[in-house]
């Protein structure tokens, strides 16, 4: 049995442990039931919220284990809440137990998560570097690669760059190439790529269908934005609309991106398995409906029920788990 300060901490990973996988269930069946009906809302509204979601998990937890630490405290604004709140014995923690390994499970299961996309992350900054090397810049400062296959993306995690291939550049008007360039520039200005890793290191704790569907939503999104930002300087939205599937014919069949996974780009016409995602973007962008607001503040607001019904859980728990094994 561990005691003192080293049994606070490890009761306080269970109960951040315990909030996360709660959180995880209860925005996996959000998703589940509701994923498809925000498609009505802005795409910069969706990104907001996407986010929200990915990041809910561990903020709720950390708030439930603040709840947890300033319950007892004389500045806790809820004095009467410190018994509804108590947690079992903080200040001891038996190593040789249930609570032990699940604990130890969790660490060991996200220490692999995180570890696997740090190893992604350190193989894809390398060749992006070597592909770098490739590279010619042009007058607009637009990363020339002398390749067969018809491409245009962004890379680099930490400082992204617009790469586009001399057979791609060829065969557009100048028009058609600004539209691409301004669209890459945005995902460039936005840090995509590294925002579409990290993104997906947090949707990597959900189930595997669900971390999909939010990371296609999270793309869907951020290629929204970015043909966004060509609107705003080119108004001739079918213009937009025909480049696109201009590209995006070019591209059927391209599956070598220089070794680079598909999740470390972002891609002007998207890759076969994402076919869809070109018909929604264009869906979006010629739609005339007027686009809805999700509420994120009142949204952010219910975390602090969240956190508080964590709270209260993990004691409520603790002592479940304990009285079926003790039967």
């Amino acid at each position: 049995m561990i005691f003192g300060e080293t049994a606070v901490v490890l009761n306080l990973l269970s109960i951040v442990a315990f909030s996360v996988l709660l959180m995880i269930v209860v925005v996996s069946a959000f998703i589940h039931l509701k994923g498809d009906s925000l498609s009505r809302y802005s795409a910069s509204s969706r990104r907001q919220f996407y986010w929200l979601l990915a990041l809910s998990p561990w903020f709720v937890g950390l708030l439930a284990v603040t709840l947890l630490l300033f319950s007892g405290s004389q500045y806790f604004p809820l004095l009467g809440v410190f018994e509804l709140l108590h947690w079992h014995h903080p200040e001891e923690f038996v190593f040789s137990s249930w609570h032990s390994l699940s604990l130890g499970v969790a660490v060991a299961y996200g220490s692999f998560l995180i570890m696997r996309s740090v190893k992604k992350l350190i193989v894809n900054h390398c060749r992006v570097k070597q592909l770098h090397a490739l590279a010619e810049p042009d007058k607009n400062n637009f990363f020339q690669l002398d390749a067969n296959a018809p491409m245009a993306f962004t890379a680099g995690y930490f400082r992204p760059q617009c790469y586009m291939t001399s057979t791609l550049h060829s065969q557009l008007t100048a028009e058609e190439y600004t539209i691409v360039r301004l669209h890459e520039n945005e995902h460039a200005r936005c840090a995509d790529p590294f925002k579409k890793w990290f993104f997906q290191l947090l949707t990597a704790f959900f189930p595997l269908a669900i971390a999909r569907q939010l990371n296609h939503a999270m793309s869907l999104a951020m290629e929204q934005n970015a043909d966004a930002a060509v609107v705003r300087v080119i108004t001739d939205k079918a213009k937009i609309a025909m480049t696109l599937l201009k590209v995006k014919r070019l591209s059927l069949g391209i599956h070598d991106h220089y070794r680079l996974e598909q999740d470390a780009l972002c891609h002007f016409g998207q890759p076969d398995r994402e076919q869809d995602t070109i018909s929604e973007r264009i869906h979006y962008l010629l739609s005339d409906e007027k686009e809805s607001v999700l509420p994120i503040y009142f949204i952010m607001l219910a975390a602090i029920p969240l956190s508080l019904v964590c709270a209260l859980s993990a004691d409520l728990f603790h002592h479940v788990i304990e009285y079926s094994l003790s039967h």
